[in-house]
């Protein structure tokens, strides 16, 4: 009886563990458009703390602005947003 106890409770013990390991230290699985922004948001804090050579993320910006000025009046043709 004893044993059958004991080894239940290690398999609850072992559940609560490795569901808080994978809740709390395995970071999500990111899309490739929000690694994109981790990345630029990442730069855009090198560049504000001046330690290294600055990245120019101009190039970048200009491209973005742009496929958001084409792709904004469809958000709402298309029904994305009502």
């Amino acid at each position: 009886m004893a044993w059958s106890f004991q080894r239940t409770l290690a398999k609850v013990n072992y559940k609560i563990h490795t569901d808080a390991i994978k809740d709390r230290l395995v970071p999500p699985r990111l899309t490739s458009m929000q690694t994109a922004y981790q990345i630029r948001n990442a730069l855009k804090a090198r560049n504000a703390s001046g330690d290294s050579t600055p990245v120019n993320l101009s190039p970048f910006e200009q491209a973005y602005q742009a496929l958001s000025d084409k792709l904004r009046p469809q958000v709402f043709s298309l029904g994305f947003l009502r």
